[in-house]
């Protein structure tokens, strides 16, 4: 039996192995995060934007004679009924945000695993390197 095939060489491998794995799966979270806090960052912008617009359409309709400001005020309840939204949107962005911290700091520990297994390798698998260790480079995220 070869080093390669010694139990504590199989062990240490599938040990980076799975370090491996659970660097790609954080990098993949993340990465669905930034996009999902991305989309909810631009839906806070739009209706931000819609909200200004029915307050310059409530401001120009108070300008009206007679009943004009009823409309303004019919205008402004539309208006901040967006800006409630944006305000919503860009909440749950900052949330999604706080997630991604959380996930950035599994990461560094995650590598850390990663650098601990690599090591176990090199240790527990003594043949030619290019032989047992395989990859040893940790993986990025993208």
């Amino acid at each position: 039996m070869s080093d390669c095939d010694s139990p504590e060489c199989i062990q240490a491998m599938i040990n980076l192995q799975q370090a491996t794995n659970n660097i790609l799966s954080i990098c993949s979270q993340m990465k669905e995060l930034r996009e999902r806090a991305a989309a909810f960052q631009t839906a806070a912008t739009a209706l931000g934007a819609v909200a200004l617009l029915f307050v310059g359409l409530g401001t120009a309709a108070a300008a009206v004679p007679i009943l004009g400001w009823i409309a303004a005020v019919i205008l402004y309840a539309i208006a901040a009924f967006f800006a409630a939204l944006a305000a919503i949107m860009a909440s749950i962005a900052i949330a999604i945000q706080g997630q991604i911290t959380d996930l950035q700091k599994d990461l560094v520990a995650a590598r850390d695993v990663f650098t601990k297994a690599a090591s176990e390798v090199m240790t527990k698998c003594p043949g030619p390197p290019a032989e047992c260790w395989g990859d040893l480079n940790q993986p990025t995220c993208p």
